[in-house]
């Protein structure tokens, strides 16, 4: 529980289980500013952790009230058990939100009323609270009533939602218009469905065939495979990936043909890897690859 904090590049992974029930999340269980004016805020800090609790349970924050979060996001999988869940992907319950900008959810959620793939509740009565440029695409589903792809239950007054995308392709719940736009699979996974509403590329990176992922996000990326590729032709590759957290030298890209990526970045054969030499470099270019054949890569943070 925590009253006006500013984080910044936080995160955890694992697995969080509430054991009084309620305001559960897989980074914060309780978070309040001190007014909408004077928000606590919340930057560039994630989740990976499976979230279990009754109510107000987030895969990122159980309870918000009067919080600012910029570029953040969660992934872990959310299930609430309690009557009147207020659970979501992102966050359980919003209460006078302050700004949710640039924020995406992946996991699933499951509860009882009160559920969504971003938002569970969100008590909107504060003039000027406002969601945008965010999206949600995890299957959601509910045993009780309230809901929703994007935003479980989103009372009105003062609210304003911009830009928000939800998957509605899954078998579950992920219906409704609350707060977001409903896409297909492939549309959540086409580049013109964020640019074309106007998302800054200086945030995301945003490619066909893949969802969008934030460009400066802190995930150590030692042991994950690349984020993104954002440009090829018939011999060549352009790889983009995220700073991590701390002081980074450079990086290590390394890949292998076939299907299976490399293991790690240590112990290969010199013509399997390329060094970055540069901590702020967050893209490269591969060439002399033979078209028609398949290749995997990973970059490693140099500390």
């Amino acid at each position: 529980i925590a009253e006006l904090p500013n984080f910044e590049y936080n995160s955890s992974t694992g697995t969080v289980t509430g054991t009084a029930g309620t305001f559960v999340g897989g980074l914060i269980g309780y978070v309040q500013g001190r007014a909408l004016a004077n928000p606590a805020e919340i930057y560039r800090s994630y989740s990976t952790s499976a979230v279990n609790g009754s109510t107000e349970v987030g895969g990122l924050i159980g309870y918000a009230k009067w919080v600012d979060i910029d570029q953040s996001f969660a992934t872990g999988a959310v299930i609430a058990t309690g009557v009147t869940s207020n659970a979501g992907g992102f966050i359980g319950m919003v209460d006078q939100a302050g700004a949710i900008d640039d924020c995406y959810a992946l996991g699933a959620v499951n509860g009882d009323g009160r559920v969504g793939g971003f938002i569970g509740y969100s008590n909107g009565t504060a003039a000027g609270a406002i969601v945008r440029t965010s999206y949600a695409n995890g299957d959601v589903n509910a045993s009780g009533s309230l809901k929703e792809g994007f935003v479980g239950n989103l009372t009105a007054g003062g609210f304003t939602c911009t830009n928000n995308f939800y998957n509605n392709s899954y078998l579950g719940d992920n219906t409704g218009t609350q707060c977001a736009t409903g896409k297909t699979d492939g549309q959540m996974k086409t580049a013109t469905t964020y640019t074309g509403a106007t998302w800054s590329g200086a945030i995301w990176t945003m490619v066909d065939n893949f969802l969008p992922v934030l460009i400066n996000n802190n995930i150590d990326y030692s042991s994950m495979s690349v984020a993104a590729v954002i440009g090829n032709t018939n011999n060549s590759i352009t790889l983009a990936w995220g700073k991590p957290r701390g002081n980074v030298s450079g990086y290590r890209v390394v890949w292998a043909e076939g299907a299976t990526a490399p293991a790690g970045c240590n112990g290969l054969p010199s013509t399997n890897y390329f060094d970055v030499v540069s901590g702020r470099t967050l893209k490269y270019t591969l060439s002399a690859l033979s078209a028609g054949k398949t290749y995997t890569f990973r970059v490693c943070a140099k500390t």
